[in-house]
C-alpha cells in the first residue's frame, strides 16, 4: 500500500510540474504533426489566402501549410500584435528544422513583416506558439498554401 501511495504521489508531482507553457520552447513538441493548445478567447476567420485572428492562447497550432515538389520561394506577410504573454510565429520545415520568424517576449509588441521563404520539397507549416495566456492579434497572407483556424 505504501509503494502505491509513493507511486501515485510521484505521478501527481510529474503531472503538476508539466504545463502547456513548457511547450513554447520545446523543439520536439513543436516538430510534431499534432497541435496542442488552450484557446481561451477567439475570433478567427480564413478568407481566401488570408488568416485573421484575435486570440488568447497557450500552446501551439498550425495556421498555414504548403507542400511543394521542388525548392520554391514564396512571400509570406505577417502582421502581429501581442498585448500580454509570449508569442512567436515559426516556420516548420519538412526536415523538422524550426525557423523563428517573429517573436514577442514582452507586453505590447507589434510586428509587420514580409518574409521571402525558401521552401524545400515536402510539407512546410507556419505555426503560432504562445505561453502565459498570450493575447494576440494576427493577420497573415500568402498567395500559396492552405490557411486554417486554430
Amino acid at each position: 500500500m505504501r509503494k502505491l501511495l509513493v507511486i501515485v504521489f510521484a505521478m501527481m508531482v510529474l503531472v503538476a510540474g508539466c504545463s502547456i507553457n513548457d511547450l513554447y520552447n520545446n523543439t520536439k513538441a513543436l516538430q510534431k504533426d499534432s497541435n496542442t493548445y488552450n484557446l481561451d478567447d477567439e475570433s478567427q476567420r480564413v478568407e481566401g489566402q488570408m488568416y485573421e485572428g484575435s486570440i488568447t492562447f497557450e500552446g501551439f497550432s498550425t495556421i498555414w501549410s504548403y507542400e511543394v515538389g521542388e525548392t520554391t520561394e514564396i512571400n509570406f506577410n505577417i502582421n502581429m500584435e501581442s498585448n500580454s504573454g509570449r508569442a512567436k510565429i515559426i516556420l516548420l520545415k519538412p526536415d523538422g528544422e524550426i525557423e523563428v520568424l517573429i517573436e514577442h517576449d514582452a507586453d505590447s509588441m507589434t510586428s509587420n513583416e514580409v518574409f521571402s521563404l525558401k521552401l524545400e520539397p515536402g510539407l512546410s507549416r507556419i505555426r503560432v506558439a504562445a505561453a502565459d495566456k498570450a493575447e494576440i492579434k494576427l493577420v497573415t497572407t500568402c498567395e500559396y498554401g492552405e490557411f486554417n483556424i486554430i
